[in-house]
């Protein structure tokens, strides 16, 4: 129990170091985007706004440590909705715009006009953000990642599915994935 407390100490402690300079990061790229300090270029303002992404991505994750936490501890529980499956894939692909388009890979969806899903919003999109982020880091460059997404028949469950035409898991790994 102590271990744990201790851990948890540490946890806070080091996502409130991470928060207080992003804060200011945060400040000063939008204080250089709003033309605070001159005018911009369109490379210019193109580079800020995706420093802006990550430093939000990196708050997000900041923050996912938090609940992490929180989950662990029994002090947060998931928070059910109803929403639309296509904006969340869109929004975790809007992400990695910037990669997806280094790598020049081609990306298709086959998702429903509208699939409405029942669950924790913020927790499914971190998981397709994640499975995602791994597509595109691990894809060779100019080839095929994806996202399918059907309402079954039987049960009334989304499958949902994140794919591509990259090298795929080692076998040696395969085993020990969800270990």
């Amino acid at each position: 129990k102590e271990l744990d407390h201790l851990k948890a100490q540490f946890m806070a402690n080091v996502t409130h170091e991470l928060k207080t300079p992003l804060v200011a990061i945060r400040g000063y790229v939008e204080s250089i985007y709003e033309g605070c300090f001159g005018p911009l270029t369109d490379k210019q303002r193109s580079g800020l706004e995706i420093a802006l992404r990550n430093v939000d991505r990196l708050q997000k994750l900041i923050e996912e440590l938090l609940d992490f936490e929180r989950l662990e501890a029994g002090e947060q529980a998931m928070t059910f909705s109803d929403f639309d499956l296509a904006p969340l894939v869109e929004s975790a692909l809007d992400a990695l715009r910037p990669q997806i388009l280094q790598k020049r890979l081609v990306v298709q969806n086959r998702l429903p006009a509208s699939l409405a899903l029942h669950g924790d919003r913020e927790q499914i999109g971190r998981v397709l953000l994640n499975l995602l982020s791994n597509d595109v880091k691990f894809c060779e460059d100019g080839k095929v990642i994806g996202v399918d997404a059907k309402m079954s028949d039987e049960d009334e469950a989304s499958l949902i599915t994140v794919w591509d035409r990259g090298p795929g898991i080692p076998p040696e790994v395969q085993q020990q994935l969800f270990n």
